[in-house]
């Protein structure tokens, strides 16, 4: 069986290919296509709108991420010169979609409520986190830390992404929870002989693609070219259950602390506007 499974349309509510292929991904090509987001947020485009607005950039450096505030509109102007592989190079990255894009729903549109639970659907973009990169820019190893579903939508530009399934995260060399020492594009089987045999899924999401990774998935990703993209990430009752118990397994409290306010939400307890005033801090959240 495909661990990665690609489609041309979604089906009509995200639960029923969630119940139906358990444990895989799934890529639809072109979903976004029609979207005026993918002229409008497009980073050509982006270089004529941006402006003076401040936003927050994040660079690695020794294993540690430092966090900067710059203009929006000199970011922006540096994805055509910057390479994300170099350890000085900033990154755009899990940061509310609303803070950069207000007007985020009427240029995407309603298409995004599919494919996350009904709970989500009608305010999808306030629990929605932003990525601009410029080419070159690396996403290490690792899974979402909440164990959450992610849906996670490509506007403009190429990634790569290297899948791993969940159930092969004790051969991943872990640290700090949810990191991976392994790089999945080029694995050192001598520093890490436990990954050998390890299947690593590789899959290119373009302008237009939407990513579904289920919860625990292992994933590293490679912009091939200055990219825009968002994800949401999204639980049922059944993954939050789940999530909550791997607080016994290691997960920081932090995490769990979120995991509680959407159980909250899912199980009655609260609407999403509701929750959102405590969990919003997750969407900006660096662990």
């Amino acid at each position: 069986m495909n661990f990665v499974v690609e489609h041309r349309a979604p089906s009509a509510h995200v639960g029923q290919w969630v119940r139906a292929h358990a444990g895989r991904c799934h890529v639809y090509r072109g979903v976004l296509k029609d979207s005026a987001a993918l002229r409008r947020w497009s980073t050509a485009e982006l270089a004529e709108q941006a402006g003076s607005q401040r936003v927050r950039v994040k660079s690695y450096a020794d294993g540690r991420i430092s966090v900067d505030t710059v203009p929006f509109g000199d970011y922006v102007a540096s994805l055509t010169s910057d390479q994300g592989d170099r350890p000085e190079s900033r990154y755009l990255h899990d940061v509310p979609l609303l803070e950069v894009f207000p007007d985020a729903r009427g240029l995407v549109g309603d298409i995004p409520a599919g494919f996350v639970p009904r709970w989500y659907a009608d305010g999808w973009e306030r629990f929605a986190q932003l990525f601009i990169g410029p080419a070159g820019a690396r996403t290490p190893f690792h899974f979402d830390c909440l164990l959450t579903h992610n849906s996670f939508f490509q506007v403009d530009g190429t990634k790569r992404f290297y899948l791993v399934p969940a159930r092969y995260r004790t051969a991943s060399y872990l640290r700090d929870w949810r990191w991976s020492q392994v790089d999945a594009a080029r694995p050192d089987l001598a520093a890490f002989p436990e990954f050998t045999g390890v299947p690593v899924h590789q899959v290119d999401v373009g302008p237009g693609d939407v990513l579904y990774m289920p919860p625990g998935t292992l994933h590293q990703v490679h912009s091939l070219t200055a990219s825009v993209s968002f994800n949401i990430d999204w639980h049922t009752r059944t993954s939050v259950l789940t999530a909550l118990a791997a607080a016994y397994r290691g997960m920081p409290a932090e995490n769990t602390r979120y995991n509680l306010m959407i159980a909250g939400g899912l199980f009655g307890r609260g609407r999403p506007h509701e929750v959102l005033r405590r969990y919003g801090s997750y969407l900006s959240y660096v662990s």
